[in-house]
This record gives C-alpha cells, structure tokens and sequence, in this order.
C-alpha cells in the first residue's frame, strides 16, 4: 500500500520471499530496483491513473531480484477513498509470475522449432508392385534418392537384394497383402552413415477382384521428430508440474462446461481433488453468479473477463469470495473449444476491508459527536482532518482548515501561534506534553481559551505517521 505520492504505507512480508528484499529496504530503494524493461514505464502511467481514482486492468512490472536475477510481477492495484471522495493511497497485491511466462516462451520457441521441422520435411512418395516390389511410380524426392524404372523399395530403403523382414524392419507390404488394410510402421535407415528413424505409411491399392495389386507407400523421416517428441515431453512434463505449483487457482473447462484440467491451489481451496471434479459440470463448485449465468460462455460479455467477483463453494460446504480471470480457448482455427479461469480466494480480504469499514464508520462517528474540538495533522503539521467542533465553538468552516499548517491557523493569536511552536518541536522530539492553554479568537472577534490534549499517532512499525489535537473550551 503506498499514498498518492507512491511513499509506501505497508509492504506484506512476501516481498522478502518473492523479491529478497527486507521491507524496509524495498520501501526505501524500490525505485532502484526496476529495470528498463518498457513494461515498468507502461506500470507507472497505470499507477498515475489509480490515483487519479481510474480503476485500471492488472498489469505487469520487472524488478531485479536481490539476487540479480529478474522477477516478472503481475500487479493489480485498487484506489482507496476517504469519505470525501478522494483517493488517499493505492493498495496493490502482486503476483510472480516469471515461471509462468518462462513457460510460455519455452512453449512458443518449442511449436517454433517443431514448425520449422515439419515444413522442411521432403516426403518420398511412391507406388510399389505387389509381386516383384519394383516401384512404379515414384515423386520428386523419391527420385532424388535414386529411384529408376528397375529399383525396388529395399533396393532402394536399404541397399537389399532381399525384401525386408523381421521385428525390426517389418515389411509393410507383406502386411498389406495379409491384411488388405493400410499400415504404419518404423525402420531405421543409415543416411552417409548416419542412423535415421524412418515412418514407412503404407496403404493396399485392390483390383477388381478384391485383391492387392499396388500399394502406396510414402516415407516421413521422424528422426527430429522423435528428438522433439522426447523434448516436447520434457517441457510438457514441466509444463503440468509448473501448472500443478502456480500460485493461483486454474481449471479449464470445455464448452459444456465439463472441467478437463484442475491444478493442486484450487484443490486447495476447493477440497475438491482433481479426480473428483474433472469430467463433471462446473456448477459442483460455483455459486453466485456462476449459477444464474455463465459470463464466460456469453457472446454478449466482453472477454477476457478481469478481476470478476464471485462466489464458490467448496466441498465443506463453505463459501467462498474470488476474484477471477477467464478466458477462451481457442484451437489453431480461432473457433472456441473451452475455457479456461484463474482465481484468488479474496474472502479474507473482503472480510478485513468490510470490518476496516465498519471501524471508519464507529471512529467517524465518535470524531463528530465528540463534545470537544479534534484536529489531526499529518507528518509535516498539515490538518488532515477536523470535526464539526471547531465550527461550532469558532465559526470557522471545517473545510478550509483542511490542508493548513497547524501552527498557523487563522484563530490563534500570535501569542498562541509561538506557544504552539514551541510545543510542536516537542511532539516531534517524541517527548511527553502535559495540557496546555492556548488563546483563540472566533470569527467574531470572540477571545476563546481552549486547553490542548496531544498525542503522536503511529503505525504498527512505531513511526510516526501524524498527531492528534484534542481543545477543550475553558473560556468560562
């Protein structure tokens, strides 16, 4: 939480554990800490609208971790109103999220390369006589192999005078004539030496009687493939473990709504295990609106859908206050075949914001039905704040002493004005004040004596963050 001048209010202790800082240091030096990434200048024009009382969307910051390493935080950050209206400080919550998006740049290099694969491949393609394996018709990259009218496929595949046979070079066209149905098998070939994973697709051509007359063969080398295979299995291997540990709760779902994918965090706040939930409606879990509605699903909502508010219920029977994201999925052909939806449990939160309300409202009430004048000040002696006392006892409208200095407000008397000096270098060298008189004049011209009752107000860190003036009218 930081005030209108981006001065922090409070850090949660996190900040050590995501970013390695203590929370002094990070409150004090923060600014050091950003990098040049564009992403950071973007970050503070969003945060200049929050103050400005503009909610806006969640947004992303670099900070360099205390271990020179760099940290990517997702930041959602929410004015704060006093009860005039103006926003007072900005309270953010932030989440890492540098995994997350290592992740989706391994997943984009990964689909990258094996595109690049795929489009290289020059598939050899031809038809082959059932009775001498002679091939008779053969494509462009089949004749830059060698294929001519007399070659036959193991000539050619294996330098064999002999067709292929056995657990290791099965022979498709054996298999065809025995099947009548297409096939698909692997052989290893040797290209100047070298081993190559080769998938031979074979598919039986019939003649009239119903018998195998040709066979259509064409021949994909597999060998990177199965090196990506292996590695694509690796990421996606880290892929579901880094989906299992994310710090938020994720699910996915299909476009009936059925859940095909929920992470260990949800399991956590639900109770509901994965096994328990996937292949079953998501309505055994939400509540309001979820259950009047399905937002995600509605072409007349605007997606993605940000911070959404809602309710769940878990398998106790509790509920439970979210704040969530969701979105499409979409396949390769932009049409939608799911959803999928990340949300935090926000319950606490709201339930320490309503008590926060609750206790600005009871203090609220107290400041204006005091029978006594009561002013507070900031840090640097300004009025931040006084009830309809004064007004009252001095006929001055509250709503100008707002912002003045303390010592300086227009019902002292020059001689008020030094004593309240005198004692504000007190309040500030944290010593003890006994009451003290001060002499005030009303806008009438009205010599008032008031008594002073002070004290330094602090926060939990025990700095010293304003002070509180408390004036008894003892004119009579």
């Amino acid at each position: 939480t930081h005030d209108t001048q981006k001065k922090y209010l409070f850090t949660s202790d996190s900040v050590e554990t995501v970013l390695g800082y203590s929370k002094k240091d990070y409150q004090e030096n923060v600014k050091n800490y950003f990098t040049n990434n564009p992403v950071n200048k973007l970050a503070k024009r969003f945060t200049d609208l929050s103050i400005e009382g503009k909610q806006q969307p969640t947004f992303e910051v670099e900070i360099k971790h205390k271990n020179g390493k760099i940290i990517t935080l997702e930041v959602s950050e929410f004015p704060i109103y006093n009860d005039k209206g103006k926003v007072v400080a900005i309270e953010g919550m932030a989440h890492d999220i540098t995994r997350k998006k290592e992740f989706q740049k391994t997943i984009k290099e990964q689909n990258a390369f094996l595109g690049n694969v795929i489009d290289s491949l020059q598939h050899p393609f031809y038809v082959i006589n059932v009775k001498n394996y002679s091939i008779m018709i053969s494509n462009s990259a089949a004749r830059k192999k060698g294929v001519t009218s007399i070659t036959t496929c193991h000539s050619l595949t294996h330098n064999s005078l002999e067709p292929c046979s056995g657990k290791d070079h099965p022979c498709p066209l054996e298999i065809i004539k025995q099947t009548r149905k297409p096939v698909v098998v692997e052989h290893i070939h040797y290209q100047n030496g070298e081993k190559r994973n080769i998938e031979v697709h074979g598919f039986p051509v019939l003649n009239k009687d119903g018998e195998v007359s040709q066979m259509i063969e064409y021949t994909l080398d597999i060998t990177e493939r199965k090196k990506a295979e292996a590695e694509l299995q690796e990421e996606k291997d880290k892929a579901e473990l880094l989906y299992r540990l994310v710090p938020s709760s994720l699910f996915t779902l299909d476009t009936d709504r059925i859940i095909t994918s929920w992470n260990d965090k949800i399991a956590e706040i639900t109770g509901y295990k994965a096994e328990e939930v996937i292949g079953k409606s998501c309505g055994i879990f939400t509540d309001e609106p979820c259950n009047k509605g399905c937002n995600l699903f509605d072409p007349d909502t605007p997606k993605p859908l940000i911070r959404k508010q809602s309710k769940i219920r878990t398998k106790s029977g509790e509920i439970k206050i979210i704040s969530k994201n969701a979105d499409y999925l979409r396949d390769k052909a932009g049409n939608i075949i799911g959803g999928i939806e990340s949300f935090d449990d926000i319950t606490d939160l709201i339930k320490t914001q309503e008590e926060a309300a609750k206790n600005k409202e009871r203090y609220k009430n107290m400041f204006e039905i005091s029978p006594e004048a009561i002013m507070l000040t900031d840090i640097d002696s300004n009025i931040i704040d006084v009830n309809s006392r004064i007004q009252e006892w001095l006929g001055y409208d509250t709503k100008t002493l707002i912002g003045e200095n303390v010592v300086k407000l227009p019902f002292f008397t020059k001689e008020s004005r030094r004593t309240m000096l005198e004692k504000y270098k007190k309040i500030k060298d944290d010593k003890e004040l006994i009451p003290f008189e001060l002499e005030c004049v009303t806008k009438q011209g009205e010599v008032k004596i008031g008594e002073v009752v002070t004290t330094t107000m602090k926060d939990k860190y025990d700095n010293r963050t304003g002070d509180f003036f408390l004036v008894k009218d003892i004119t009579e």
